[in-house]
């Protein structure tokens, strides 16, 4: 008996210590233009917490090794290049080997030039935000931004081929000389300015770049002028202890991004004081939005709006309606038997305009929902399905609001949310003439929403998931090139966009031809 004990407690020992098996991971690293290989760029895996690099090789190859089974994220980062990342989810069985996989990184764009004040002098610490050019790009925040130097000088760097605009702000108020008519020393300042002198957004001159493209020698000069402030008092909450963690933020009507929201600098901080008045900093005459935002309870949530108009004194006697959060609940469902879970589904509620820009939903695994702070805002309600299901209708109260969005800003409640699932989605497959990478952009219904397809090294791409419909189809050279297709590029590559019709479950084949920013820039 003793023999046999010893033997079991032998087999045991060594099945304990049997390591997992490990797999590796390799494949090179190219120029997205030339196809030449990038050396010393840094390849990283993630799962999670869990990280993983490599450096590419003269030949731009790289090997990682000692990787555990997973579904992987594959990204490529080389100075003077823009972020790679590997179209696809790197799956590694336990031991196995992942060869040939190819990472593109595409040069970076890089804008330099001056800013100056009104005397010609360099201004220094001023902020330089390159922000596209395209409005519904910018409410998705895709800026790069920059401080001038002691020269005036700025850098921005890591700017994706497309069209931009150049703004500059500089917060720094100056006293006198002067009187206001009530007594008070007159401020100064520089307002937001676009290039090349531009007080207002459409008096800008836009700014394009191609891929690894330098623009130089931008002047942007700053002119200081009279600034005032904002005061006035919020209505709706009674309590002193209600306007606590109330803030307002200043901004232009239309603004988002970079320099568009100003709020927590001088007197009274912005925020809401006690006897529920408020102080905001001073801004150059113009129109403004203010917008008030409720901190208390958890992350911050629009409760009111209001415009003014600032003249050539201190704006008195704002009133801003503070209205409390909504709770917003509801239910996702299938149309039909699915093998999907509903819980996988991801919903948010998505706003287009300056405040916090979204708030997400729990969703349970009955597909039931609850938001407890939602804000006063008009919502875009955005919905990822699971896979094998697709966005087939957003309801409230019986009323389709998928594609007009829903609006909360003058709301007492809300009615239940109705989300239907597809299980039938449509399908579109094909092949991009002549090309080795690329996506391929399927412009539906919902401009809201960005449907793209990778395009893989023989050229073929196929995008799942898709609603019953119409769809205008076009190859593009890069990812970044969606941002910034306005109606404009899309009239000069009219002639390579495919419309191509699906119907539910159905799956269409096109075949496409490579748009690229060279075409588009040498197009009239």
């Amino acid at each position: 008996m003793r023999p046999l004990c010893l033997l079991f407690f032998c087999l045991t020992f060594a099945f304990a210590q049997v390591p997992p098996k490990v797999g590796t991971v390799s494949g090179r690293v190219v120029q997205g233009m030339t196809g030449e290989p990038v050396r010393k760029a840094t390849v990283t895996l993630t799962l999670q917490r869990t990280t993983m690099q490599g450096t590419t090789g003269a030949d731009g190859a790289f090997v990682i090794g000692q990787v555990p089974g997973g579904e992987y994220r594959l990204t490529a980062v080389k100075t003077g290049f823009l972020r790679g990342n590997y179209p696809y989810a790197v799956k590694v069985d336990p031991g196995q080997s992942m060869t040939g996989l190819e990472l593109r990184l595409t040069p970076q764009g890089v804008i330099t030039g001056k800013v100056v004040d009104e005397d010609g002098d360099p201004l220094e610490r001023a902020t330089v935000a390159v922000v596209s050019a395209k409005a519904s790009a910018r409410r998705r925040g895709t800026t790069q931004a920059a401080q001038t130097n002691d020269l005036g000088e700025f850098r921005v760097t890591q700017v994706t081929p497309g069209k931009y605009l150049v703004m500059v702000r500089r917060d720094n108020t100056v006293v006198g000389p002067g009187r206001n008519p009530d007594g008070t020393m007159q401020e100064f300042g520089y307002p937001v300015t676009y290039y090349p002198a531009a007080r207002e957004e459409n008096g800008a001159a836009p700014v394009s770049l191609s891929p690894g493209q330098d623009v130089t020698g931008l002047v942007i000069p700053l002119r200081r002028t009279p600034i005032y402030r904002i005061r006035g008092r919020v209505q709706g909450m009674e309590k002193s202890s209600e306007r606590e963690g109330y803030q307002v933020m200043v901004g232009g009507r239309e603004s988002v991004s970079v320099g568009g929201g100003r709020g927590g600098m001088g007197p009274g901080g912005g925020r809401v004081r006690a006897d529920g008045t408020f102080e905001t900093v001073a801004v150059a005459p113009g129109s403004y939005a203010l917008t008030l935002l409720s901190f208390q309870k958890g992350p911050p949530v629009t409760v009111g709006r209001a415009t003014v108009e600032v003249g050539n004194a201190a704006a008195e006697g704002v009133v801003l309606f503070a209205g409390a959060p909504l709770k917003v609940s509801g239910q996702i469902r299938f149309d039909g038997t699915s093998p999907a879970k509903l819980g996988d589904t991801k919903l948010w509620f998505a706003s287009g305009v300056a405040g916090p820009g979204y708030t997400e939903a729990t969703v349970k695994p009955d597909g039931s929902f609850e938001v407890r702070r939602v804000g006063r805002d008009k919502f875009q309600i955005s919905v990822t399905p699971p896979a094998g299901t697709y966005l087939k209708s957003v309801s409230v109260a019986g009323q389709e609001v998928m594609l007009t969005g829903l609006d909360l800003s003058a709301a007492d409640s809300v009615a239940p949310v109705d989300v239907v699932l597809g299980t039938k989605p449509a399908t579109v497959s094909g092949r991009v003439k002549d090309a080795t990478t690329g996506v391929v952009w399927l412009m539906g219904a919902d401009p809201n929403r960005r449907i793209t397809a990778n395009v893989d090294a023989q050229g073929q791409f196929s995008q799942g998931g898709l609603a019953p419909g119409e769809y205008r189809a076009i190859a593009l050279e890069s990812a970044e090139m969606v941002a910034d297709f306005d109606e404009d590029a899309q009239r000069k590559a009219q002639g390579k966009i495919e419309k191509v019709k699906v119907s539910e479950g159905e799956t269409a084949n096109v075949t496409l031809t490579l748009v690229t920013q060279k075409d588009l820039e040498s197009a009239n």
